[in-house]
């Protein structure tokens, strides 16, 4: 599926990843001197519970390619706390949603970076 239709299919088919998506909206604010920005991600699949990297660039506003390390285990963990909105079905055990957020002093684009 490619976001043009809907299948009606619940739970949806598990997509191809890695997958890292920007959720809509975010928030801003800034002077003159400095902008501070921040978006909730969608990451798919999850991370194995080990450090990862992501990589954060915004050209247009002079923010270089920029790295930090995440904690992948934390996430695993953090993912084990969640509970469900709705009731699973069988196809759907196992499925660990997660919301990531990163923020980059001026903001930017943020993507996954496997295999250092």
């Amino acid at each position: 599926m490619d976001g043009r239709a809907d299948s009606g299919e619940w739970p949806p088919p598990r997509p191809e990843g890695p997958i890292l998506k920007r959720s809509r909206g975010g928030s801003a604010s800034g002077d003159d001197r400095s902008v501070s920005s921040s978006w909730s991600l969608w990451l798919w699949p999850l991370p194995p519970p080990e450090p990862f990297e992501f990589a954060v660039e915004w050209p247009l506003y002079d923010v270089p390619l920029t790295f930090t390390e995440v904690d992948g285990a934390a996430i695993a963990a953090a993912a084990d706390r969640a509970q469900p909105y709705w009731r699973q079905t069988k196809s759907s055990v196992g499925v660990r949603p997660i919301r990531a957020q990163v923020t980059s002093p001026g903001g930017g684009t943020a993507s996954e970076r496997q295999g250092r």
